[in-house]
């Protein structure tokens, strides 16, 4: 299992966000086999510098160094540097369950899914505003669901490799399409998905 963190600009996030998700990764995998992979998207503060100094210390974080690009870019270049069987992606400034690889790991090891998605709340500065709640459905609800973009954000699911090796990536694309573009790729790809349906994913929503 990959984490795929793309980073612009985060200097005042990205030591929360690497030591919130390291435990995450040393508690189900401590044998480095679970990896933080992060994509520096041309920072132009610290946040490049920052990585570097945590990837030094422990062979399970890796950072690549970019061109500012975009999210898309970010996302495709982390593709493309993580080895694992399964990868998610967590936004620099949120962050997730200790027992969220545990948990996923159980449903993708005992059912054989393509997809494993839990369930996510939403914080706006602080204050929870929305759980989304998934259960297990069908194939073609999910698919359905993935073309609705009730299921269009990425950090809500992890995925095999060769699905994201399938994906078109939109790399003009608007960012605030992308996501859904991707993740209705990805679930039109699969074959099975599975669910966890206790909430293991914090979205922080901080915009003005």
């Amino acid at each position: 299992l990959y984490i795929v963190i793309p980073a612009y600009n985060e200097q005042e996030n990205i030591r929360s966000v690497i030591e919130d998700w390291y435990p995450v990764v040393e508690k189900y995998n401590g044998d480095g086999l679970s990896r933080l992979v992060i994509i520096d998207d041309g920072s132009t503060d610290r946040s490049g510098a920052i990585c570097d100094e945590y990837a030094a210390k422990d062979k399970r974080i890796r950072v690549f160094h970019q061109k500012n690009k975009g999210v898309t870019a970010a996302r495709y270049a982390g593709m493309k540097n993580a080895i694992g069987e399964y990868l998610f992606w967590v936004d620099a400034d949120d962050y997730a369950d200790i027992y969220l690889l545990e948990k996923a790991v159980q449903v993708i090891e005992k059912k054989q899914v393509d997809i494993v998605a839990w369930s996510t709340i939403t914080y706006v500065h602080g204050k929870e505003t929305e759980r989304t709640i998934w259960k297990e459905q069908t194939l073609s609800q999910w698919r359905r669901d993935a073309v609705l973009s009730k299921c269009s954000v990425l950090w809500m699911f992890c995925a095999k490799k060769r699905l994201w090796d399938q994906v078109n990536y939109p790399m003009n694309m608007a960012h605030a399409a992308e996501d859904g573009d991707i993740a209705m790729q990805l679930f039109m790809h699969a074959q099975k998905v599975g669910v966890v349906s206790d909430p293991l994913y914090y979205y922080q929503d901080d915009t003005p």
